[in-house]
């Protein structure tokens, strides 16, 4: 019985919501080729990051940083999961009414959690502590620790996330009735997050400032020592380590498993008894009150209303439409704060408006990217919206209007700080957020248009399945956004090769003239170009794809 309901769990939770047809192929294709690009780009930091802590020795921090991020990750990721699959599955209503032991239900739940956590453990540390071994040339003995620990590590995470997991079914209860406290505590765990991002620029800033005042790109050897003290405190992720590394392997090997002993069985007792009493809670008859006093709106009114609160109820659209765009602020200053100080020691201050104008276009992308699905997630929902007595056009561009107004809010508070910060003078200000405003038309025109094309109407709410459509947009915006800000980027650097007046000769009787000045209005009319373009054109698009069907 346990192996058919675990084969059950992984047919549920498999995308079978994307249907292989031709207009679903491009968006699977996009999402393919950011993956790929998103593995490679993260594949040749580690692999930077690992070489550079080989040639260093510093082996003992490497690895135990490595086993503390993986341990913090899964803790994350078993919560999360433990609330969507035993507290939050709707598949709790069919189990309480069928003939299988309620034990059984739960066990063939954990392990199919745990399969999880172990394909997570064994591609991390595989990319990690796997090509540190590869660098420093380990012998067999060390891949055999390494995938003994893949396989034991994640027991210790489910233990912990078991006992997290129950206060937060709780509280998720409460939030979900409570909009404000939804996404009050969503920006505070990323504000969490954030401390940790904050940390990592100034350590980043710090290793720029220690290499760039010395002749040689030495790191002092009181700043190892600090380093050495800080990962010292690690004491489970050191076990870990010591298991990989030295020869006390069985030792620590006991101590471990003594450890998983008491924290497994303890955890897995307390998870079952409040699971089991969410099961019996699918049979208590729930009763729901109606609101009688409705107040009248008016048609457009209501539907942009209608949006918020789609957007604020659930948890995955509060974090893409409501979150990103609150934190958009914070991200790009921190941001343009690193560049500043880097770009000014490398290539010069000219980078910044460069760096600021892509760091907005990839927060726009991010921040905006559920206008993607404005369609699929209107489920059945959408043929109502067909034949109520409001064109439907006006109605996309009602609901379209909460989204931009949101971002076009964020993005003037986040190039107002930078300004009032020095970064940007208001020249280039003024130009990099009319630009940015093209850049959001086209992309959310865009978006929309293709999600209308080929809507997704699935049950898995913000999920891979329902917004397939949006990966095809967001490819193609990245790439425009990627021109867009490299063409700003080297705009200053391109017009230094002209300090005076230089001819060009085309075809032996065309003479072209060309000055700092002249290039300068070239490119950037080039970039102008680019986006009133982009944000004309997905205007054309959504208008003939809605109006002229």
């Amino acid at each position: 019985m346990i192996l058919i309901l675990l084969k059950n769990h992984f047919k549920r939770n498999r995308l079978n919501g994307v249907k292989l047809n031709p207009k679903n192929i491009a968006g699977i294709f996009a999402l393919v080729v950011l993956s790929f690009g998103l593995l490679g780009l993260l594949g040749f930091i580690l692999f930077q990051l690992t070489t550079t802590f080989s040639k260093l020795r510093l082996d003992d921090i490497y690895l135990t940083t490595t086993f503390f991020i993986l341990l913090i990750v899964l803790v994350l990721h078993e919560i999360v999961n433990i609330l969507k699959q035993l507290f939050q599955n709707k598949d709790n209503e069919i189990y309480a009414k069928l003939p299988v032991k309620k034990e059984v239900i739960f066990l063939s739940k954990i392990i199919y959690m745990y399969i999880n956590q172990l394909l997570i453990s064994i591609i991390f540390l595989s990319v990690t502590a796997g090509v540190y071994g590869l660098v420093n040339n380990s012998n067999v003995f060390y891949y055999l620790r390494l995938l003994l620990i893949a396989v034991i590590l994640p027991l210790l995470p489910l233990s912990i996330a078991s006992l997290l997991a129950i206060p937060a079914s709780y509280f998720m209860k409460y939030i979900k009735k409570n909009k404000f406290v939804l996404i009050g505590s969503i920006i505070l765990i990323l504000g969490i997050f954030f401390v940790g991002y904050i940390g990592f620029v100034q350590v980043i800033l710090k290793f720029i400032n220690l290499t760039s005042n010395q002749s040689t790109p030495i790191i002092p050897e009181s700043v190892i020592l600090e380093l050495k003290n800080t990962v010292s405190s690690l004491k489970l992720s050191g076990i870990f380590y010591d298991m990989l590394v030295y020869d006390n392997f069985y030792l620590n090997l006991g101590i471990l498993v003594g450890i998983l002993l008491v924290v497994s069985l303890f955890s897995y007792y307390i998870l079952k008894l409040f699971y089991f009493k969410a099961l019996s809670n699918e049979n208590i008859k729930q009763t729901y009150k109606i609101k009688k006093d409705l107040k009248v709106k008016k048609p457009l009114s209501s539907i942009v209303a209608k949006e918020a609160k789609i957007m604020t109820r659930n948890p995955n659209y509060a974090f893409q439409a409501i979150v990103m765009n609150i934190l958009m602020p914070i991200f790009v200053f921190l941001t343009i704060k690193l560049t500043d100080e880097a770009g000014k020691k490398a290539v010069g201050e000219e980078i910044v408006p460069g760096i600021t104008f892509l760091t907005v276009l990839i927060f726009i992308l991010l921040a905006n990217s559920f206008q993607g699905t404005l369609i699929s997630r209107e489920k059945e929902a959408n043929y109502i919206s067909k034949i109520i007595p409001i064109k439907y056009f006006r109605q996309i561009l009602a609901r379209l209007s909460f989204g931009l107004i949101l971002n076009t809010v964020m993005i003037t508070v986040s190039l107002s700080v930078l300004y009032f910060a020095n970064f940007l003078n208001f020249t280039d200000t003024l130009y990099i957020f009319l630009m940015s405003m093209m850049f959001i038309l086209g992309y959310t025109f865009s978006a929309v248009t293709k999600d209308y094309k080929n809507p997704q109407f699935t049950s898995n709410d913000g999920g891979i399945d329902e917004g397939i459509n949006m990966y095809q947009s967001l490819l193609s915006a990245l790439i425009i956004a990627v021109v867009g800000g490299m063409i700003l980027i080297f705009i200053p650097y391109f017009a230094k090769l002209f300090p005076g007046e230089r001819v060009f000769k085309l075809f032996g009787f065309l003479v072209i003239r060309l000055t700092a000045y002249k290039v300068n209005l070239i490119l950037y009319s080039i970039l102008s170009a680019i986006m009133v373009i982009y944000a004309i054109g997905g205007y054309i698009k959504i208008n003939k794809a809605v109006l002229h069907k």
